[in-house]
């Protein structure tokens, strides 16, 4: 298996996670039935997986390995990926406040949840999207056998320290 294999299969677990929210999305947007605890676990998937795991992944690993390779850390792919990165932490972040403030009796947060909601499943699919058909197929063109198998390494190495760390 292939570094970038192990990402891909990633995002195949993120997705259904987004499906979820999609749907806690819908429901309120639908029938305006508020599913916050469902909710907040979805938050704590896209936080502790999707961007301490995944995306730390691809920052801290294979983003820095394609730039020592020829890719433009300032203007090119990864840039912008770590970009939508911190975009998607921002509507975490979002998401969250908007949710305790509903609890906090804020009538018009559970709304606010749902337009963050909304604008992280677009930025999410669309940069899944991109990493599978233009950034993955770029780095398996970029990077050496040798390359790849020592990202693996680390990449198990990761898994390692975020499954030491959460228990």
């Amino acid at each position: 298996m292939k570094a970038v294999e192990i990402l891909s299969e990633e995002h195949r677990k993120i997705e259904i996670e987004l499906q979820k929210l999609g749907k806690i999305v819908a429901v309120f947007e639908i029938k305006k039935e508020k599913q916050a605890m469902e909710a907040l676990s979805l938050l704590d998937f896209f936080k502790n997986f999707a961007d301490g795991v995944h995306h730390h992944k691809e920052e801290e690993l294979l983003f820095p390995l394609l730039e020592q390779r020829g890719m433009s850390i300032d203007q090119g792919p990864t840039a912008v990926m770590r970009h939508e990165h911190q975009l998607g932490r921002s509507l975490i972040a979002s998401m969250r406040k908007s949710l305790e403030a509903d609890c906090q009796g804020d009538v018009h947060a559970y709304g606010d949840f749902v337009v963050a909601a909304n604008g992280y499943l677009k930025l999410l699919r669309e940069h899944i999207h991109k990493e599978d058909h233009c950034l993955f197929p770029m780095a398996e063109q970029a990077l050496s056998e040798q390359d790849q198998k020592n990202l693996l390494e680390s990449f198990l190495k990761s898994d390692q320290t975020s499954l030491a760390v959460q228990t």
